[in-house]
């Protein structure tokens, strides 16, 4: 960067920014809020944990999990600001977060984009916005930090959503969305809204200033970074602060599945019952040939293909999520071929769920018996797989990795689980969270007999 951007730069965050003391909701919401309702009661969460295979699968001995699942609340604001890309309210010299965010141990995605400093002894923080602010009168906040991880936005975002549809008297606040998502969430928020409301986009750090605002806390949490790591590079252990309501999961499973599956089938509604749609029929939907984001449109045909039409209503599907190559985070798969020819041998087909509309994931999803994929947002689809479904994650291991997130999540989801490690690829320059990896293909097929031993039904 050149001497006079980095002045551009510098007085440009110097003039926008403002200092906030960081507080945290449940310590300030009964003198702010004008009402604060409890949506579900803190539980305990499910204590089951899944099992390893592969490399050095003996040396993941860490249980990653929370004691309590907070409750979830609805907190009715006057008078605040929010900002696109934080889980910030701002309520004059205050900062108001989760109280489940730890600052001393979790790192803001705001400080990741250089937008935000913390200062942890004087629990402070800098941030700097951009873009002319927005006034709202009433609006309920979907913004967060991680919204826009296809991940995150159907774990702690969705929920929110199917939450809000519960308070009639919020039926006619607008919808304050993060832009720069991909066009599958822009979807699910359509299909998820049970009545029509103003959708607002907001730009990443653009502040929105609402007279009455509903916000719902999370019903799901996993830090965006370990600060230890952030500040020093150092790995710290893994940790215990991820979790996921079972019961929100559940309620978007059942809500929104069936959603999208009325979305698909309007003129029918006796489909509304069926378990999913299968593959060949998605190639040939309304909604599949409109996505641009459809790139292959036999690709869907693949599964249950050459089954007859009684045989595709009851057939058990065998996934596997296959990455794409330009996949940004560049956790790719080193034996790829390897993995496709085991797979093959256990009748697996492999699909992109790249390539697929929002709602044809969730029909296609509908209909799974078994799974298998690299660690990755993908694996946020099985939130409307069948509880029982069984899965296999593909993942790197190395040095006080954390598989905390989708163990938890999977679980909470009442899957059976399995990981299987392979060796990770050493390149100098990038990040371990973005590095090739090796499968172990005897591991795999390890975790692939011990499902099929166990069911029967899926040999």
């Amino acid at each position: 960067m050149k001497h006079k951007d980095r002045l551009k730069q510098f007085f440009r965050r110097f003039f926008s920014s403002r200092t906030y003391r960081v507080c945290a909701i449940d310590n300030v919401a009964e003198h702010l809020c004008r009402k604060i309702t409890e949506i579900i009661p803190a539980t305990k969460p499910n204590q089951t944990w899944p099992s390893f295979w592969g490399y050095n699968c003996d040396a993941v001995h860490a249980r990653s999990k929370i004691d309590l699942i907070p409750a979830i609340k609805l907190y009715e604001f006057e008078d605040v600001e929010v900002a696109g890309w934080t889980d910030f309210i701002f309520y004059k010299n205050k900062a108001i977060i989760p109280s489940m965010i730890d600052i001393k141990n979790d790192v803001f995605v705001a400080e990741l984009e250089r937008r935000a400093r913390v200062n942890i002894e004087r629990s402070e923080v800098a941030l700097w916005t951009k873009f002319r602010s927005i006034k709202v009168h009433n609006a309920i906040s979907l913004l967060g930090q991680s919204s826009c991880n296809y991940a995150h936005f159907l774990t702690e975002v969705l929920p929110r959503l199917v939450h809000a549809a519960k308070f009639p008297h919020l039926d006619d606040y607008s919808l304050l969305v993060d832009t720069d998502c991909h066009p599958n969430i822009y979807s699910a928020i359509v299909t998820t809204g049970h009545a029509p409301r103003n959708i607002i986009y907001v730009k990443p750090w653009q502040r929105v200033r609402v007279q009455r605002l509903a916000y719902i806390t999370p019903p799901s949490y996993t830090r965006p970074d370990n600060r230890r790591y952030f500040e020093q590079g150092v790995m710290a252990p893994p940790g215990t602060n991820t979790y996921f309501s079972e019961q929100s999961l559940d309620e978007v499973r059942n809500t929104v599945g069936l959603a999208a599956i009325r979305y698909l089938f309007p003129e029918d509604k006796s489909s509304i019952g069926r378990n999913s749609r299968t593959p060949a029929e998605l190639s040939k939907s309304k909604a599949l040939r409109r996505s641009k984001y459809q790139k292959d449109a036999s690709l869907s045909e693949k599964v249950d293909g050459n089954a007859n039409k009684e045989e595709r209503k009851t057939s058990r599907r065998r996934l596997f999520f296959v990455r794409e190559q330009d996949a940004h985070n560049g956790r790719t798969i080193a034996n790829m071929q390897e993995v496709l020819k085991l797979l093959k041998k256990y009748r697996f087909t492999d699909v992109s769920m790249q390539r697929l509309s929002f709602e044809d994931q969730v029909s296609l999803m509908r209909g799974c018996e078994i799974i298998v994929s690299p660690i990755g947002a993908d694996l946020g689809n099985a939130v409307f797989a069948p509880k029982g479904t069984k899965i296999v994650v593909l993942s790197p291991n190395y040095k006080n990795a954390d598989f905390s997130y989708f163990s938890n999540l999977l679980t909470a989801l009442g899957h059976r689980v399995a990981f299987v490690l392979g060796v990770q690829i050493p390149i100098h320059g990038k990040s371990i969270y973005r590095r090739p990896y090796k499968v172990d293909i005897r591991g795999l097929e390890d975790a692939l007999k011990d499902f099929f031993l166990a069911d029967r039904a899926l040999c």
